[in-house]
C-alpha cells in the first residue's frame, strides 16, 4: 500500500550496477532529445506569430478603394466626389437649402489652356478644347453673387459647341427653375478660362475618364463628373441619355444641371417616392428609383 500522492517504484526502474559511461550516454540522449523539442516548438511559434501577419498584409495592399463619381453603379457603398462642399443638405429640395455662396477660385488645373487661334466652329481653341469665345449676358440678381463659367467641348466634338451653348444658355437663363431662382446666385459665360469657376467640357468617355481619374474618380466609361474644376459631360450620355429617359432634350437639361450644381456646391439626393419628381441632384444616370425625370433645381 501507498499513501494518497505517493509513487510505488515500478520493478526494473533502476539497474543497480550500471556503468557511469552508460549514464551519460543516456544524458546525452536525453539533452539531444529536448533541444529538438525546443526547436520544433520554436518553428510552431515562428510559424503561429508570422503567418497570419503575412496574410493581413498582403490583403491590405491587394485592396484599394476609389471615390465614385456621378452615377457610380455602386451609388452608397463609395463616397461622391470629395471636391464638393456640402452646402446642400442631402433629401432636401433646393429652397430648404442653406443659401449659396460663390465657391472659389479654383486653383489652374493641368488641362487645357487658351490659345488665340480660331475655329471655323465659331469658337476659340485652346490646347485641347473649343469654346465659346465671347461673354454671355449675366443670368439672375449679381446682388446674391456671381458665377463665371465657360462653355467647351474636345476638338472632335466641335460641332456640339453650338448645341451645349443653346442648351446652358436654355437652363442658366431660366430665372423660374434654374439654379438662379429663388435667391441663388447669378451666372455669367466668361470666354477665357482663367477667368471661369466652373468649366463645363464635352468630352468623349475615355477623356472624362482620364479627367475625372485625375481626381480619383471613377466614372467607368459611362458617367460624368465634378472634378474640384471641371464639369465634365459624357459625350454618350449627352448623345444617348440612358433607357430610362424618353427625351433626349430633358436628359441634357438635367445632365448640364446635375454637374454644375455639384460646382456650386450641391451634393447629391434620392427619391423622395414613387411617382414623384426626381430632384435634379439625384443619380438619375443610375436610375429613377421610382420617380419621375426631370431636369430642373426647381420644377414647376
Amino acid at each position: 500500500m501507498t499513501a494518497e500522492g505517493s509513487q510505488q517504484q515500478p520493478q526494473g526502474s533502476h539497474t543497480p550496477g550500471r556503468s557511469r559511461s552508460s549514464r551519460r550516454r543516456m544524458i546525452g540522449v536525453g539533452v539531444a532529445a529536448v533541444a529538438a523539442i525546443g526547436l520544433v516548438l520554436g518553428y510552431q511559434q515562428l510559424q503561429t506569430t508570422e503567418g497570419p501577419t503575412s496574410a493581413a498584409a498582403s490583403t491590405t495592399q491587394s485592396s484599394s478603394a476609389s471615390p465614385a463619381a456621378d452615377g457610380s453603379p455602386t451609388d452608397g457603398a463609395r463616397p461622391s466626389v470629395a471636391a464638393r462642399s456640402s452646402a446642400a443638405t442631402v433629401g432636401q429640395a433646393p429652397s430648404a437649402r442653406t443659401s449659396q455662396s460663390a465657391p472659389a477660385s479654383p486653383s489652374a488645373p493641368a488641362g487645357p489652356s487658351k490659345s488665340a487661334s480660331a475655329t471655323s466652329a465659331g469658337g476659340a481653341s485652346t490646347d485641347t478644347t473649343v469654346m465659346a469665345d465671347t461673354t454671355g449676358p449675366v443670368y439672375g440678381d449679381t446682388a446674391n453673387g456671381l458665377v463665371t463659367y465657360t462653355v467647351e467641348v474636345m476638338p472632335a466634338l466641335r460641332d456640339q459647341l453650338q448645341p451645349l451653348l443653346a442648351v446652358t444658355d436654355e437652363v442658366f437663363g431660366d430665372g423660374a427653375r434654374g439654379w438662379t431662382a429663388r435667391g441663388g446666385r447669378a451666372l455669367q459665360r466668361v470666354a477665357e478660362p482663367d477667368q471661369a469657376q466652373i468649366r463645363i467640357i464635352l468630352a468623349s468617355p475615355q477623356q472624362v475618364d482620364d479627367y475625372c481619374g485625375d481626381a480619383g474618380l471613377d466614372t467607368s466609361g459611362l458617367y460624368s463628373c465634378w472634378d474640384g474644376a471641371h464639369t465634365m459631360l459624357n459625350s454618350d450620355r449627352w448623345f444617348h441619355a440612358t433607357a430610362e429617359f424618353t427625351d433626349l432634350a430633358v436628359y441634357r437639361e438635367y445632365l448640364v444641371n446635375h454637374e454644375f450644381g455639384h460646382g456650386l456646391g450641391y451634393d447629391h439626393e434620392y427619391c423622395p417616392g414613387p411617382d414623384e419628381v426626381a430632384p435634379v441632384m439625384q443619380q438619375q444616370s443610375i436610375s429613377l428609383q421610382g420617380c419621375r425625370s426631370n431636369g430642373w433645381p426647381y420644377p414647376a
